[in-house]
């Protein structure tokens, strides 16, 4: 069994890509290059070492260059998605896929970037201890059926 975390920071269009707006006054580049953070875990409380997530961050981030992503690796860490979030700035918005939504390093990440008011997106999948989905904005469910009734205003799930 592999498994490993992935955190995509602004990763929406091809590296080459740039997309322009006019603002009357002269055109501004607002993108131009993709970002991707990818986060081994293999080293878990309940469950042995798995010994080829190394491997596996490695073949993502080839993958990931090889399509123009400009891409840092790191292991899981204590205190890594508050270090991460510190980063980003306030134009910024974030991206988190995680599929339990309850690993570390996701949650940190996403609540230190909404609490600094940056837009926040999760690709996670909804359930029981899920801790991601309640700190974003909005939650895209990888899997799981609507729990219960739409959620509060400002907030929306797909």
């Amino acid at each position: 069994m592999r498994g490993f975390a992935l955190l995509l920071l602004v990763a929406a269009l091809p590296a080459q890509a740039v997309l322009r707006l006019d603002t009357g006054e002269g055109v501004v580049d607002l993108y131009g290059k993709s970002y991707a953070l990818v986060i081994g875990a293999s080293d878990y409380k309940y469950w042995p070492k798995l010994p080829g997530v190394k491997r596996d961050v490695q073949l993502v981030k080839a993958a990931l260059e090889k399509h123009g992503f400009a891409v840092t690796t790191y292991e899981r860490s204590e205190g890594l998605g508050r270090e991460l979030a510190a980063r980003l700035g306030p134009l910024d918005s974030l991206l988190v896929v995680s599929t339990s939504g309850r690993n570390a390093v996701p949650v940190e990440l996403a609540e230190a970037a909404a609490a600094a008011g940056l837009l926040t997106i999760a690709i996670t999948t909804r359930g029981p201890g899920n801790r991601l989905a309640p700190a974003v904005a909005h939650v895209l469910d990888m899997v799981s059926p609507p729990l219960g009734p739409l959620p509060s205003a400002g907030r929306s799930s797909v």
